[in-house]
């Protein structure tokens, strides 16, 4: 088994492969596939979102023989994918407010910086990039496809639903013995928090990194168009 190397080959050819598909994806489907279809692609990719989180789940636990209680869903890019298969369903731009923000501001980092402790060609490494991939093609999907736009209202419903789901993940960890949202320990790999501080002060300073990331994700949008908010069907 390869120990994974930060910017090595595997992790720098993935990182441009995932930068490809999530953006030529949608801006193909939103040139050539006619209107009426769009849903219904939505729907599809939603399906396979939460296949792909399933299957997950089971390479992990079935075959990795790791813990169930440490692999379910709960970190943020987890969340967010829950939260992306449920705008595509639903076609949804209230949760794509959140959806959006969890999505671009958990997995662009996390994918620049992964918590990965093997490299290619390992399961671990393959539904690692795999899923974090399809959070954000499904996200660019809603953006570019449905044409969704964050608001400027947005940010704070951000914000505000990342410390509230913050605080309900402090329970889940006491309870479970978990390290959900890296509350309790910095990841083992390298990382931003690295350069927070030692535990609880990383935590606070996570608070304000959060805000910061909200608002560079919110940047691209700030002078545009006024968003569409369709209302699901």
């Amino acid at each position: 088994m390869n120990t994974f190397a930060l910017f090595g080959p595997a992790h720098s050819l993935s990182l441009l492969l995932t930068l490809a598909i999530v953006v030529l994806v949608p801006v193909s489907i939103s040139r050539v596939v006619p209107a009426s279809r769009h849903r219904l692609l939505g729907r599809i990719l939603a399906a396979v979102l939460l296949l792909h989180e399933l299957g997950r789940i089971l390479l992990r636990v079935v075959v990795l023989d790791l813990p169930l209680h440490e692999n379910l869903p709960l970190h943020l890019c987890g969340a967010a994918l829950i939260l992306t298969a449920l705008l595509l369903w639903r076609h949804s731009y209230r949760i794509y407010e959140v959806a959006y923000f969890w999505a671009m501001g958990g997995s662009i980092p996390a994918l620049l910086t992964p918590d990965l402790p093997v490299d290619f060609p390992h399961p671990g490494f393959i539904t690692f990039f795999t899923g974090h991939g399809l959070v954000l093609l499904g996200i660019m999907y809603a953006t570019i496809v449905y044409q969704f736009r964050p608001q400027l209202r947005s940010v704070g419903l951000a914000i505000g639903a990342t410390v509230g789901y913050a605080l309900i993940m402090i329970p889940v960890n006491l309870t479970l013995d978990t390290n959900y949202l890296y509350l309790c320990r910095k990841p083992a790999q390298a990382s931003l928090m690295d350069y927070l501080g030692p535990w609880p002060w990383y935590v606070l300073a996570l608070f304000l990194v959060t805000v910061v990331i909200c608002w560079l994700c919110y940047l691209p949008f700030a002078f545009g168009a006024r968003p569409r908010a369709r209302r699901s069907g």
